[in-house]
């Protein structure tokens, strides 16, 4: 690992360094290191401070930082168990170097690494100005919860494998029908490979953002990743967020702009009837999942900050508002105060909400489980609380608590009418919880 940073001065380090076998190579490297070393490097990665380490552990503490950084969760976690690091000295660490997609190791010990913007040359850092649109948080959000968006994460990118998704119009002739989805990625997006939950919740606020009005006349948007992480967590305009964040929130607006998608749903709109499909032959949709280029924004106060200028509405959100499956939430329901908006609790958030929706349709039967841990866990792509290990244990013991805290805020806010624990384990334990929807006329009036 050393000896790969010792000739040029500077080397440039990326994601790809970090990938495929070089990944195993290195956390082969970092478990085999001598008990004092490592150590040490776990208080400098706990505590940011590496001043007391040697010249090669400083460098070992940069790798270290950088492969925390960019890791996928399984090799986070990984990584994590070397160090004996919390889920929260993960998220320091990630802090530290946000936004830093790449890193340079500098011949000057006191500088080990840089954020891209502090060494990339300024002819190639000059990105288009523009005005950041201005709008208004309406009272309510929407969620996509349409078939395919419950399906996106789910489907392996590859142009040449199309999934067929069952779904049942909801007006016209209401026989099941089939739409066509395909998804490509390039080559170079090797982290998170997939759409993952969360990219599907970065994409509905980009929408909500959309519909809000942060568009100009030409339905374009000038906006910050922090304006898409505030919606997806219902915060004020100007609350401080980490930059961890932050960070999470733009690698998945990245990743979207460079995701390809086609939908076909021609059989789903013929089916659905009206006098527009009377004569329908075909329609698809198909093209990145945002269509945006990162710029910089120049705000009210004249500061100028990095963002993003997208066109029209993301394509997954898009295609559901365009079926009428978009479920409406009041804003307020998302002010968990008593919870961390930790990356987990804010799926889980998010997950319980779309469940809530199905379930006011298809309620299930009395004093059973309509909502399983073990499903929470795998459609948030969380696996850590299904492992059958002491942390595993552990993490699962949290999660459950939190999924309580959550049901007990929605209830507060007279999004449900209640819920309690349901189901029962091959040891007797409860499975999941039964969630006991508020009827539609009075969840309407709250929303009007």
């Amino acid at each position: 690992m050393l000896a790969a940073l010792e000739a040029p001065p500077a080397r440039i380090i990326t994601g790809v360094n970090f990938a495929g076998k070089s990944k195993d190579v290195m956390l082969q490297a970092f478990s085999q290191l001598n008990k004092p070393g490592k150590d040490n490097l776990e208080t400098a990665l706990k505590t940011g401070n590496a001043a007391s380490l040697d010249k090669d552990q400083q460098k070992l503490f940069a790798i270290a930082s950088f492969f925390i950084a960019i890791a996928d969760d399984d090799t986070r976690r990984a990584l994590g168990g070397i160090f004996s690091l919390s889920d929260d000295d993960l998220e320091n660490v990630i802090a530290r170097i946000a936004p830093a997609g790449t890193v340079v190791f500098s011949p000057d010990d006191k500088q080990l690494f840089l954020p891209f913007d502090d060494w990339m040359p300024t002819a190639e850092k000059e990105r288009l100005l523009v005005d950041m649109t201005q709008g208004a948080h309406s009272q309510n959000i929407r969620l996509a919860i349409s078939k395919l968006a419950q399906a996106a994460p789910k489907l392996i990118p590859d142009r040449q494998q199309e999934y067929g998704i069952k779904v049942i119009p909801a007006k016209g002739n209401r026989k099941e029908v089939e739409i066509s989805v395909i998804v490509d990625m390039p080559p170079e997006v090797t982290v998170n490979r997939k759409i993952t939950f969360f990219d599907r919740m970065v994409e509905d606020a980009i929408g909500n953002l959309a519909d809000d009005g942060y568009t100009d006349q030409a339905g374009n948007m000038a906006i910050s990743p922090e304006m898409v992480y505030r919606q997806i967590n219902g915060l004020a305009d100007g609350e401080q967020i980490s930059k961890a964040g932050v960070k999470r929130v733009n690698d998945s607006m990245e990743k979207l702009a460079k995701t390809w998608c086609k939908i076909d749903c021609t059989e789903h709109l013929k089916a659905a009837g009206g006098k527009m499909t009377m004569d329908l032959q075909e329609a698809t949709f198909g093209r990145a999942i945002i269509q945006g280029t990162m710029v910089y924004l120049k705000m009210k106060s004249g500061k100028e900050v990095t963002g993003w200028k997208i066109t029209g509405r993301p394509l997954i959100y898009e295609y559901s508002k365009a079926i009428k499956q978009l479920a409406t939430v009041e804003r307020r329901v998302l002010e968990t105060n008593t919870i961390s908006n930790t990356p987990e609790v804010m799926q889980m958030r998010y997950y319980l909400l779309q469940q809530i929706e199905r379930i006011r349709n298809k309620p299930g039967t009395p004093g059973e489980a309509n909502v399983k841990y073990d499903t929470i866990f795998t459609d948030t792509g969380d696996t850590l609380p299904l492992e059958k290990t002491g942390t595993g244990r552990k993490t699962r013991t949290n999660r459950i608590k939190a999924i309580k805290a959550l049901l007990d805020s929605f209830q507060a806010a007279g999004h449900i009418a209640g819920w309690r624990e349901a189901g029962a384990g091959s040891r007797g334990q409860k499975t999941g919880v039964e969630i006991i929807p508020t009827d539609r006329k009075t969840l309407n009036r709250g929303q009007s």
